[in-house]
């Protein structure tokens, strides 16, 4: 039973690393996720410092990544109206390709196997959640009367700063994934 515990868990937080890489709050599901193991394991291999340790560098990574893109964007010269709709854009980009995932998904799992499957669907979604954010900021600055290329500029202001703001959260959701995956086995 021990053992089925164990694999249940790091299932749970290994779900963690294409959660990050999508923009997702990565680190909430790991901080949960260890929180429960902990209280069912009375906090044996999960210690309460461990737990605080995990809680701050899940806050740190959530911060950085919104941090990492409105830097980006501000310095390309993107407003903080432009920002906001990038956000809203990203979602809606993801939620429109979604089925196209789905279809990306089977058909990279029938050739790639059920690795590659997955990847392609992430690819496709990633692809939505950029592409989103893109049309978003640039049809905002257009609105505000921005020229074309000033428009251009915050656009891939904002596609920078995501991606950038999706390294650093996958770089530190990958070393708490890999630390607690140490700690619990």
């Amino acid at each position: 039973m021990v053992l089925f515990g164990k694999v249940i868990y790091a299932c749970v937080i290994i779900l963690a690393a294409p959660a990050a890489f999508l923009g997702l709050p990565a680190g909430a599901l790991i901080f949960f996720a260890s929180l429960i193991y902990a209280l069912l394991s009375h906090f044996q291999p999960i210690t309460g410092w461990t737990l605080a340790v995990v809680g701050v560098v899940s806050l740190v990574a959530e911060l950085a990544d919104n941090w990492a893109q409105a830097a980006v964007s501000w310095r390309r010269g993107a407003s903080p109206r432009a920002l906001g709709v990038a956000f809203i854009g990203s979602i809606v980009g993801t939620i429109v390709l979604l089925p196209l995932a789905a279809v990306g998904f089977a058909a990279a799992g029938i050739t790639l196997g059920p690795i590659g499957g997955a990847a392609g669907g992430l690819c496709v979604a990633t692809l939505g959640a950029f592409g989103g954010g893109w049309v978003g900021a640039y049809t905002t600055e257009r609105a505000s009367g921005k020229s074309a290329s000033e428009s251009k500029r915050a656009a891939w202001g904002t596609v920078l700063g995501r991606a950038m703001g999706i390294l650093i959260k996958f770089g530190l959701t990958s070393a708490m994934i890999v630390g607690l995956l140490i700690k619990v086995f």
